[in-house]
């Protein structure tokens, strides 16, 4: 059996950009299924009011969504700026 295979149970979170530079683990992370993303996010020490956008198996979901076994999950920080001129 692979050590790197996640139990059947789990998803895989990667963290990215400025919503990372607290965090010291190794990625992906690993959590077990049924929770929602905000839970995992208030886990990663993430606030609440940092603005987040949450991808579950490529799709841009909500924050609230409940995660389920095998789910693959990217948080990313909303970046704002530039200029059209």
């Amino acid at each position: 059996m692979d050590h790197q295979q996640q139990p059947v149970e789990a998803v895989m979170v990667w963290v990215e950009g400025a919503l990372r530079k607290n965090l010291e683990k190794p990625q992906p992370l690993l959590f077990p299924a049924g929770q929602t993303i905000y839970t995992v996010m208030l886990e990663l020490g993430i606030s609440s009011a940092q603005p987040v956008v949450a991808l579950v198996n490529g799709i841009a979901v909500d924050v609230h969504e409940t995660l389920n076994p095998g789910d693959q999950v990217r948080l990313l920080p909303v970046i704002s700026g530039g200029s059209l001129q």
